[in-house]
């Protein structure tokens, strides 16, 4: 078969599978079209649910990885905070120990004689 033979026939297939030109074809031939095309939307189809699957794993361990991630970050979020809460409450004894220690400087200050008062 020459070339441009096999290329009007490829071009009429095509046609057919687009659903032109149907008149012309036998019971025979259009039944045979039929099982064309329900073997290729199984394919699709059969394409189309792996690449479904496929996603929902990638989106299934991304999940897993992202869950692994907030434990972590949760984790030193709760360390930093005993850190902070043991580092503020230290801070708060410091705070107390050094409010009383100015008290107590004020309270014992030493009194200024007054020579003049003593010499009446």
């Amino acid at each position: 078969m020459k070339l441009k033979a096999k290329v009007e026939v490829l071009q009429e297939s095509q046609r057919h599978i687009l659903g032109e030109d149907l008149g012309q074809l036998n019971i025979k031939n259009l039944e045979q079209l039929e099982r064309q095309l329900d073997s290729s939307v199984r394919q699709i189809r059969s394409r189309r649910t792996q690449n479904m699957l496929d996603q929902l794993y990638d989106l299934q361990q991304k999940e897993q990885s992202l869950l692994e991630i907030n434990r972590s970050l949760k984790l030193k979020l709760e360390e930093n905070s005993v850190a902070h809460q043991a580092h503020w409450h230290t801070g708060e004894q410091n705070i107390q120990f050094r409010h009383q220690s100015v008290q107590s400087e004020e309270f014992f200050q030493p009194l200024q004689c007054n020579n003049a008062v003593q010499n009446r």
